[in-house]
């Protein structure tokens, strides 16, 4: 036997194992969630979000920054 086995599992083999099989890289088809179009649209809509949060806290109204502090 030309290894050790520790589990106790393994039957005992008369024929040497080929350690020289060459296997080609694994060829990863890419697959997206979005389509163009939704990441276009995803993309408008979270800009227009932003655009509205920081008109709202361009305003003229500092009392958020008080709140909290006495």
């Amino acid at each position: 036997m030309s290894y050790i086995d520790t589990q106790g599992i393994s039957v005992p083999s008369d024929k040497p194992i080929n350690r020289d099989i060459q296997y080609p890289p694994l060829e990863v088809k890419k697959m997206n969630v979005f389509t163009d179009l939704d990441r276009k649209e995803l993309k408008e809509i979270i800009n227009e979000v932003l655009d509205e949060r920081e008109q709202r806290y361009h305003q003229s109204d500092d009392s958020w920054l008080y709140r909290g502090t006495y």
